[in-house]
Parts: C-alpha cells; structure tokens; sequence
C-alpha cells in the first residue's frame, strides 16, 4: 500500500515540475509489462513463475524514473 501512495505522490509531483503527461507514461507502461508478463507465464508455464516478482521490479522501475523525473523537472520552452 506504501509503495502506491509513493508512487501517486511522484506522479503529482513530476506533473507539478513540468512533466504533465509525461508523468503517467511511466504508470501506463508498468501496467502493460505486467499484464503482458503475467499473460505469457500463464501460456508458457502453468503456474510455476507465479512467484516471480514481476510487480516489484516494475514498480522499482517506476519510482526510479518518477524520482528522476521530479527531481530534474522540465525545462520551460524557449519562445
């Protein structure tokens, strides 16, 4: 539950530095490789990669490129 609400925060935070909808790509990508992980380990292997942690290296993705995210923040556009 921790790891949601940290991820929540960076979202807001990078949308608050500039990123606007660059900062949900990250969430939406996550989302995609695990159901499409979780789709092929069904078809591939019954049930025996069940217990790989797909979920947390995504989400371990996730926070790295949120944190990198907010704390370089978006450079304005020169006009």
């Amino acid at each position: 539950m921790w790891l949601l609400l940290l991820e929540a925060g960076l979202v807001i935070a990078a949308w608050k530095r500039g990123w606007r909808w660059w900062a949900l790509t990250p969430l939406g990508i996550q989302f995609i490789a695990i159901f499409v992980t979780r789709l092929v380990m069904r078809a591939t292997v019954e049930h025996a990669l069940d217990s790989f942690p797909v979920g947390y290296i995504a989400d371990a993705l996730l926070v790295i490129a949120l944190a990198v995210m907010t704390i370089k923040g978006r450079r304005a556009a020169a006009g």
